[in-house]
């Protein structure tokens, strides 16, 4: 097990400062602050590097035992294979969420699952540091045999209390992980009635309005926003600027590259725009939000926005470019670097990304 079996590992926060997880309950409890929500009924993948002090790198998120899948080989283990690969990752801890009301029951009906994990990581040549199975209120390790500090029976553990890791990370870092994935969705969930109100503001205004205009004023225009209530009008004005790609891909580079109060107040302006825009026009702003979440660490709030951005315009090149950046797992950092170094090109000359 993690702790007394292996080396201690920190979080994933470079360059935050780092926080010590000593145990398999510091693990448990850091895992909601990397996904962004509580998870259930789902495997998850911490993937950790270094040595002889592991830092968890990346956080692996399957559906696994949602509706009646039954089979581990329909899960997607090709992304969960390019994440490691992407992460460069040297070591592995694998954590089952169960709302199953019996752990030795949930145990043997994830038995060929939790296998059929293991097998991966011994694949890619991972150092698996435990297995741990959440259910009916303890967890159990399944690779720690001392029972004084791994009892059969588990360990009382409630998913509701933070932990000392948990506190840890909510008072320096500000985290606070959702209930669970839904209510993540519901931060973006579009507000019909305002949307209506914002594309007649647009009719209104008219396609061309800015035509003028040049990019690095209406970049200018746009980032002046932040921080500024956002009422119907400023939304049309605000989502006609990014019709502009010039003035969209230089917002990104000034984004990412901005201190951590600028960019928390992009990603609200952004969060706005996401609720409000109509129909097609929620492209651009869930594709630049998932852009910015990813950099920020957040993979869950990416993944979101990225869907958003599919459904609303599965033919938006940016979008799709970025889906593929996600699927591969390409780190935050590298994402940023290349937007950075690319300026307003962010895949380079040879891709357009209108």
């Amino acid at each position: 097990m993690i702790g007394q079996h292996s080396a201690p590992m920190t979080t994933s926060a470079a360059p935050k400062s780092a926080i010590t997880v000593t145990g398999p309950r510091d693990a448990l409890d850091s895992i909601p602050h990397s996904l962004g929500f509580k998870p259930r009924n789902s495997l998850v993948l911490a993937l950790l590097k270094g040595s002889p002090r592991r830092r968890q790198v990346l956080v692996v998120r399957l559906d696994a035992l949602g509706g009646d899948l039954k089979d581990p080989e329909q899960l997607d283990w090709a992304a969960v294979r390019a994440a490691v690969t992407s992460a460069q990752a040297d070591a592995a801890l694998l954590a089952l969420y169960s709302d199953g009301s019996d752990q030795e029951q949930v145990q043997q009906e994830q038995h060929q699952l939790l296998a059929r994990a293991q097998t991966e990581v011994d694949a890619l040549g991972l150092e698996l540091l435990d297995v741990l199975v959440v259910a009916a209120g303890r967890f159990v390790s399944l690779h720690c045999d001392d029972t004084n500090c791994c009892p059969p029976e588990g360990t009382a553990y409630d998913t509701d209390d933070p932990g000392a890791v948990g506190v840890a990370l909510a008072v320096h870092r500000g985290s606070s992980p959702l209930a669970d994935r839904q209510a993540l969705e519901g931060e973006l969930a579009a507000d019909a009635g305002r949307a209506a109100e914002v594309a007649r503001e647009i009719e209104f205004a008219g396609e061309h309005r800015f035509d003028t205009w040049s990019p690095q004023a209406k970049a200018e225009e746009f980032e002046a926003s932040c921080g500024l209530p956002i009422t119907d009008s400023s939304a049309a004005h605000l989502l006609l600027l990014l019709d502009d790609v010039t003035a969209r891909d230089t917002v990104l580079a000034h984004a990412v590259q901005a201190d951590a109060g600028q960019a928390s107040q992009m990603r609200t302006l952004l969060t706005d725009l996401v609720r409000l825009a109509p129909g097609r026009r929620r492209v651009v702003p869930a594709t630049m939000l998932a852009i910015l979440h990813w950099v920020d660490g957040d993979g869950a709030r990416a993944n979101i926005c990225n869907d958003i951005a599919h459904d609303s315009d599965e033919q938006y090149r940016l979008g799709e470019l970025f889906r593929r950046i996600t699927a591969a797992a390409v780190a935050p950092e590298q994402v940023r670097r290349m937007i950075t170094d690319a300026g307003v090109q962010l895949a380079g000359p040879a891709v357009e990304v209108a």
